[in-house]
């Protein structure tokens, strides 16, 4: 592939993130994208033949853009607190900008997607939960958390409560809704029997 087509794909990628974090994947279409980016719809079907194409496409970018964020969380060397604070603050970011998680969005409307459509979506959730979780393991080591804590049902609940929490202060119009749960989620957790401290 070659520099400017290359620049082309990642430029209607980036696009379609945009507009499907913003209003929906169904609610996407090649003459949207045509519009933003500025060239032909054959151009784009050139890239993508056919929505699922890009949707697929997407998903893979998401995951290994997510992967990258969550990675760096669990290596910062910051506190267990610190690092679910700062996952938190990947999906307020997001919202302040208007902005669904894709993945999140995709989720929303999940019936409508293709079987292989839904199977990349799930590997990408699994992915996610899979980076998040190595924070729960993180905080079991140090005794932040119990030791029979079941760390991939933690990050299962926090990873789905941060997502739902988002879109629901989306459908509300409230952005603040979203920080006010997180921080009541984790002072929660701070002081639960659920955590060791």
């Amino acid at each position: 592939m070659g520099r400017i087509a290359g620049e082309t794909r990642a430029a209607l990628l980036d696009s379609a993130q945009d507009l499907i974090q913003r209003v929906g994947v169904n609610a996407m279409s090649y003459n949207d994208l045509s519009r933003v980016v500025g060239i032909r719809k054959a151009s784009i079907h050139h890239h993508f033949p056919r929505k699922e194409d890009l949707i697929e496409a997407l998903l893979v970018r998401c995951g290994e853009d997510y992967a990258g964020k969550y990675q760096s969380v669990v290596t910062s060397p910051g506190s267990i607190w610190e690092k679910l604070q700062a996952v938190v603050d990947i999906f307020d970011n997001s919202l302040m900008a208007g902005k669904i998680c894709t993945v999140g969005m995709l989720s929303v409307e999940s019936p409508t997607l293709t079987e292989k459509l839904r199977h990349t979506l799930e590997r990408t959730l699994t992915s996610s939960v899979e980076k998040i979780e190595d924070i729960f393991v993180q905080g079991v080591a140090d005794q932040t958390f119990p030791g029979l804590l079941n760390t991939r049902e933690a990050a299962n609940a926090f990873h789905d409560f941060l997502l739902g929490s988002q879109i629901v202060a989306r459908s509300l119009g409230d952005p603040g809704r979203f920080r006010q749960s997180a921080d009541t989620y984790l002072r929660l957790l701070r002081s639960s029997h659920f955590s060791g401290n």
